[in-house]
């Protein structure tokens, strides 16, 4: 029978807040990212990495799923809303340049993307 699309919508959500929000801590951390986040402390970059995740997954499942319907033109277009809507996000409110904002949201987005393959194989 299979899981419903909501409760596969769930699970994606908490694998997504769980992994772009980890990431983005620790990327917070690290070279080149370290002297850009010291003023900024780790609950607001947590709060920031799930606000972003929570503004933009629901646009990814349930709005820009039923305008494109051909695979790979949704993929694009999803991926790409939500590639610039949290690095617009970090950059807003975390005060990082705009394309350091980019790579934190490609490195966040694709580690999510690639896993949510994962757990598909397992549901």
């Amino acid at each position: 029978m299979g899981i419903s699309y909501e409760l596969r919508f769930l699970i994606a959500l908490a694998q997504t807040l769980v992994i772009e929000t980890g990431l983005l801590l620790f990327m917070s951390k690290v070279w080149p990212f370290k002297d850009r986040f010291r003023a900024v402390r780790a609950p607001v970059i947590l709060i920031t990495g799930i606000i972003a995740s929570l503004l933009t997954l629901p646009y990814v499942w349930f709005v820009f799923r039923f305008y494109f319907r051909e695979r790979l033109a949704y993929l694009a277009v999803s991926e790409g809303f939500a590639l610039l809507a949290e690095a617009f996000i970090y950059w807003f409110v975390l005060r990082v340049d705009f394309g350091r904002g980019l790579l934190l949201s490609l490195v966040c987005n694709a580690a999510s993307f690639f896993s949510s393959y994962l757990v598909a194989l397992v549901l």
